[in-house]
């Protein structure tokens, strides 16, 4: 692909994020990032500006690639202490300790050559100190249930998956609009139902066989509609969920066909 082409294509990219919606700061994130990948700075900064006006704190995000160029501009330092500025503003309404957790939870979460089981023994110890927060009423706004749903959601137990949405649900009951916290409900219910032998239903749980998403059996996607669906996990998961479920159904139909089983173990 060309530059040219590929510039095309992120600038549209970049309008389509902005009509995500334009209250909300990762919006105008997002719209930042092909600019800044390809150097209009002053067009970047604008969105920049425009996302930490509404709220933007994710400072860790912007030291990723694709603002290599403009941490070379005069202007840098003054959006990063606006975004540190908007993160202590933010610590102050949340509890804090939580958040750090979850932070760490999450980073942990794409480092592949982690070993599996201190990265079990470290989040078992996460969601002890969560249960722990709970019982003495340390957590009391929406973004601290939505995170604790988070971290137990991936516990081991059919009662972590259970717990894990009630807390979602009371994340939403405080901030409706909190995003997060429906897929984390939507994500609890699907592994609540797995780990009871019953199908997932939104469709959330994948697996990988060579290199290809597939649905984690058993499931239903019918138990809900599409428009249920979008509703709590939004569009971009969704289109994960149709591809997934295209190629899981794809795979059933190649395994039915004669002389399947045969070619399978002559693969292996």
């Amino acid at each position: 692909m060309s530059k040219q082409k590929s510039k095309r294509q992120s600038t549209k990219g970049s309008r389509a994020a902005r009509k995500k919606d334009k209250t909300h700061p990762h919006a105008y994130f997002d719209a930042a990032i092909p600019f800044a990948f390809f150097g209009e700075s002053d067009t970047a900064f604008t969105f920049l500006k425009k996302a930490l006006g509404r709220g933007f704190r994710e400072c860790s995000w912007l030291r990723g690639w694709a603002f290599s160029k403009l941490r070379k501009d005069k202007r840098w330092p003054a959006i990063l202490e606006r975004c540190e500025a908007n993160l202590r503003a933010y610590l102050k309404s949340v509890n804090a300790e939580l958040f750090h957790m979850h932070e760490r939870y999450r980073n942990e979460g794409y480092k592949q050559n982690l070993d599996p089981s201190v990265r079990e023994r470290r989040n078992a110890r996460r969601r002890k100190q969560v249960g722990k927060m709970l019982d003495s009423g340390a957590l009391k706004a929406a973004d601290d249930f939505e995170r604790a749903a988070s971290i137990l959601c991936h516990g081991p137990d059919s009662s972590d998956h259970q717990l894990a949405r009630e807390l979602a649900l009371k994340a939403l009951k405080l901030d409706p609009k909190n995003v997060g916290a429906k897929v984390v409900a939507a994500v609890a219910k699907d592994r609540y139902l797995l780990s009871i032998g019953k199908p997932q239903m939104y469709g959330t749980q994948f697996d990988y066989v060579r290199g290809n998403e597939i649905l984690r059996e058993p499931y239903d996607l019918k138990a809900i509609t599409d428009q249920e669906r979008e509703k709590w996990c939004g569009s971009f998961i969704c289109k994960m969920i149709k591809s997934a479920y295209e190629n899981s159904e794809a795979r059933k139909r190649e395994s039915k066909k004669p002389g399947a089983r045969r070619s399978r173990k002559a693969r292996r």
